[in-house]
């Protein structure tokens, strides 16, 4: 989805951010104030509407950019873009696996 398609103000429109199968989390990208690049974020469908942006981990989120993010159906494997040093270019995917005992990422 664009971020307009789902937030009504406070991202930027033409972001890109994504929702998952069940429609009960979506991830997406946000530069915040203070922030040194762009991390990813996340929020849980709760009763009564969304819960707060949860930004993900430091060891995911980095001092670079890291954008287009994307659940795959397992609900585990995240994929993301990121222009981390270490790359083929500018940016390039990277995945990292949820792990639900110790809600950790790695």
């Amino acid at each position: 989805l664009k971020n307009s398609d789902f937030f009504q103000s406070g991202v930027d429109p033409n972001g890109i951010m994504y929702m998952t199968q069940r429609q009960d989390e979506a991830y997406f990208s946000l530069y915040t104030v203070g922030s040194r690049g762009q991390d990813l974020y996340k929020m849980v469908k709760l009763l009564d509407g969304w819960s707060d942006n949860d930004a993900l981990p430091a060891n995911v989120n980095t001092a670079f950019d890291e954008a287009y993010p994307f659940m795959a159906s397992n609900g585990f494997t995240l994929y993301f873009a990121s222009n981390k040093p270490g790359g083929f270019g500018r940016f390039d995917i990277y995945r990292t696996e949820y792990n639900d005992a110790t809600k950790t990422y790695t």
